[in-house]
């Protein structure tokens, strides 16, 4: 691809879009126009809607080479919210980096039902297990902003809770997320519980891994994707154990992979702490999100 300009040689913004797009297509990338065109927004520092507006504007050179270079870096394969710096979920943008998994829209059916269960409870305290960027509590909070509610946030990795951290100051929600360091539940102590858990655990098996795409192959953690040979590692060990930390009549809302609803519905009955073990499937029909409400006494 050339990419070299003469000094006197700005381009202007549409004719950088329309090189954008024919490097991406040429790369047979699936959406060469909407991502040519979100990439040089961010290079430009401007919305979209804007950029359109500008489309004759000239480019200063080093800002075109700029961009040149980030469609250089997605045609080998690095995700645009990596090149931007971000992806947007339930309408809010969250801040996104190299070793935080990126937030997908299949998670967004988790938050829409735990946002329909919330909204009948005056107040409550939530936790949400391997939190990442922080995408479920944060969308939670910002979409129920008059309840009186709490979240506590955990992940093993200390790249994701920075970030999350990042994006509850962002989102203005931090005085109502505490995060923490853990493995799950590890370094809860077991006197705390809550009215919900939420989690979206990596549920890949190790044989799907090797067939996802490149870009996540290289570039996304592999450790917030793949779940052991089973895909149920992380989800066998939060069944187990988030009942612990449930309030009797506690709900838990997990995030599952579209063939592992049974297996999972038989995990949290085997405990024989669950009961009212319900699927949920998203908007593409596809089993997505297993809620089972804690029965009897607290643990």
């Amino acid at each position: 691809m050339n990419t070299q300009y003469r000094c006197s040689d700005r381009p202007a913004v549409h004719e950088l879009y329309e090189k954008g797009i024919s490097s991406l297509e040429k790369a047979q990338n699936m959406y060469p126009s909407v991502e040519a065109e979100i990439l040089l927004a961010h290079v430009l520092g401007c919305g979209r809607l804007e950029m359109r507006m500008n489309a004759d504007r000239r480019v200063p050179e080093d800002r075109a080479e700029q961009y040149l270079s980030v469609i250089r870096r997605r045609i080998r394969g690095e995700p645009v919210a990596y090149l931007t710096g971000e992806q947007e979920f339930m309408s809010l943008a969250f801040k996104v980096k190299p070793g935080v998994l990126i937030p997908r829209k299949e998670t967004e059916i988790l938050v829409e039902k735990v946002i329909g269960h919330c909204r009948s409870l005056p107040e409550f305290e939530g936790l949400d297990v391997g939190t990442g960027c922080g995408c479920i509590p944060i969308s939670i909070l910002k979409h129920l902003p008059g309840a009186d509610a709490h979240f506590t946030a955990v992940d093993i990795s200390p790249k994701a809770l920075r970030t999350a951290f990042e994006n509850s100051k962002m989102h203005r929600v931090d005085d109502r997320i505490e995060f923490m360091a853990s493995d799950l539940f590890s370094s809860l102590p077991r006197t705390l519980s809550y009215d919900l858990i939420t989690a979206n655990l990596p549920y890949v098996t190790e044989e799907e891994f090797t067939r996802t795409a490149l870009e996540v192959r290289n570039y996304e953690p592999a450790s917030a994707i793949t779940g052991g040979k089973d895909g149920l590692d992380l989800i066998r060990r939060f069944a187990d154990q988030a009942w612990r930390f449930l309030r009797s009549g506690g709900l838990c809302f997990i995030e599952i992979g579209w063939t592992q609803a049974e297996q999972v519905k038989t995990l949290f009955s085997a405990v024989g702490q669950y009961i009212d073990i319900h699927v949920f499937s998203d908007y593409s029909g596809n089993d997505r999100v297993v809620t089972a409400v804690k029965g009897g006494r607290n643990g």
